[in-house]
């Protein structure tokens, strides 16, 4: 299998735990964090800033100030593929068309599981944009 070239991730987790956890399985991976957020706020302010520069994203469905759906919504406008992972919601806002091509994971998410779904997102991707 052909290796990928170093990706960078926005991490939106509001465990600091998870969030740990998550950041050492990437980087062991090799991706690099663009930027590790616990909150919406600062994720949705830094996606507005010009140093925003993420290939790839890992989004709790909701951390401690709101839901990720605005959050989700500049990503899918980018191009640029996010996972959703959860523990689950019943909420219809996150029944929204901007998750119908993301891929969701259940918390807890084997870390294996989150790596070889982010590789298979960017891989698709770049084929995508190849053809």
């Amino acid at each position: 299998m052909e290796q990928l070239k170093t990706r960078s991730v926005l991490l939106l987790e509001d465990e600091p735990i998870i969030a740990m956890d998550v950041k050492y399985w990437l980087r062991d991976a090799g991706f690099e964090i663009a930027g590790s957020f616990c909150s919406y706020v600062n994720a949705l302010e830094w996606l507005k800033s010009e140093e925003a520069n993420a290939d790839i994203a890992v989004l709790d469905i909701v951390v401690r100030d709101r839901d990720c759906l605005s959050v989700a919504q500049i990503l899918q406008e980018r191009g640029i593929p996010f996972i959703v992972d959860a523990a689950g919601t019943n909420d219809p806002d996150f029944h929204n068309p901007v998750f119908a091509n993301s891929k969701w994971l259940s918390k807890p998410s084997d870390l294996v599981d989150v790596v070889t779904t982010l590789k298979t997102l960017l891989t698709h991707r770049e084929a995508l944009t190849s053809a």
